[in-house]
């Protein structure tokens, strides 16, 4: 049997675990609103029981490896509350809510009332086990520990990476239910005059939602090989064209992106690596394959609404310029930016269209390259 101290200390540490669950509700509440504006997405819908349980479970777990036992047995005491709602929710979870924000706030009550059943008679649940991660406590065993109150300095060093993991849990969610990894095709041979580490930083100044990824090519000394690297492109879009590649915000990508390149930190308060993202967060996936041939056979009542109202249209600008004057503009743009020598090839229709700051025509076709020696071009009239 417990003694009347264990058990006034297992309450203690329950009572300070509800208040740091309700801290944590608190500080986290507020990323996912912040979530959802940097996306322009809005919260108005019940994103169901499995993603609060990720919320829950992404900032309990996060404490796992703070203050030693205290932030492992914490964390697995209050994630094995969550999973249990698998197979046995507390009642209000089966309701409908008007968003997730509605959904968090019911969901931190429940973890409190949990607690609460526990804290009004320890010795009942004194040999439950709670079982996280390959971890498995006692509720007993909280008798060991002193879990922080919310005047211990302690208690902040397991909030903040609560708070953080909460966060990163709420852009999962939002990314993977929102956002593609477009891969846009074909790949570019970058030349070697550039250095690839350098070019990318600058190639994600202008385009903060992108990921190149790259390889080395050596020439192998048969007729008109070179060296090169091998880029694709790849960006977090909410659904990509040829037209538009429906990339998320810069302010977005501002507060997601930890890096530019590997080890090139550009917010170090920020959520995860620009790798970690595009290959190991479940985006989903798919390609764009930009083809030279235009499959729309006129154009569209979009782009003639344009031409009605007075809009800049390729058209208008070419009878301005003609076609020299076209060109001259997008090689200086190029001369200014040399990142447009990849996205030109990739994304030629997209990108032509925002460097001549014009809208063009769904029936017409740009086929970018660079010439190299086993790759020309020749225009015939």
């Amino acid at each position: 049997m417990p003694t009347n101290e264990e058990i006034r200390k297992v309450k203690t540490n329950l009572s300070n675990m509800q208040q740091f669950n309700d801290k944590m509700y608190v500080y986290g509440n507020p990323k996912i609103a912040n979530c959802f504006v940097l996306l322009e997405q809005s919260d108005n819908k019940d994103k169901g029981l499995g993603v609060v349980k990720d919320l829950l479970t992404g900032g309990f777990e996060a404490i796992a490896s703070s203050l030693g036992p205290i932030g492992a047995m914490g964390a697995t005491i209050l994630c094995n509350i969550v999973d249990g709602w698998g197979d046995f929710p507390p009642p209000d979870m089966s309701n409908t809510y008007s968003s997730l924000t509605s959904r968090f706030e019911k969901a931190s009550k429940d973890v409190d009332q949990q607690l609460a059943v526990y804290y009004q008679d320890p010795e009942k649940y004194w040999n439950t086990v709670f079982t996280h991660n390959g971890q498995s406590f006692t509720l007993g065993d909280l008798s060991t520990i002193d879990f922080p109150a919310e005047t211990d300095p302690n208690f902040e060093i397991l909030l903040n990476p609560a708070i953080f993991g909460v966060d990163q849990s709420v852009w999962k969610v939002n990314l993977c239910s929102y956002c593609y990894n477009v891969r846009w095709s074909p790949d570019v041979h970058l030349s070697s005059h550039y250095n690839i580490v350098d070019w990318c930083q600058m190639f994600y100044e202008k385009h903060p939602s992108y990921w190149c990824d790259y390889y080395w090519h050596q020439d192998s000394g048969d007729c008109g090989d070179s060296s090169y690297n091998n880029v694709t492109e790849h960006n977090i879009s909410f659904g990509a064209g040829r037209y538009h590649d429906g990339a998320i915000s810069n302010n977005a990508c501002a507060y997601l992106f930890i890096d530019s390149t590997d080890g090139t930190t550009i917010n170090a308060s920020g959520l995860y690596t620009r790798k970690y993202v595009f290959n190991s967060l479940g985006l989903r996936n798919t390609a764009v394959y930009t083809s030279t041939m235009s499959l729309d056979k006129e154009v569209s009542p979009k782009y003639m609404q344009k031409v009605l109202t007075g809009k800049p249209t390729l058209s208008r600008l070419q009878k301005e310029i003609g076609v020299e004057g076209i060109k001259d503009i997008i090689r200086t743009a190029i001369a200014k930016d040399p990142t447009l020598l990849v996205s030109l090839q990739t994304r030629p229709n997209h990108v032509i269209g925002d460097v001549l700051k014009v809208a063009i025509p769904e029936v017409v076709d740009f086929n970018v390259f660079v010439q190299t020696p086993r790759r020309f071009g020749i225009v015939l009239n």
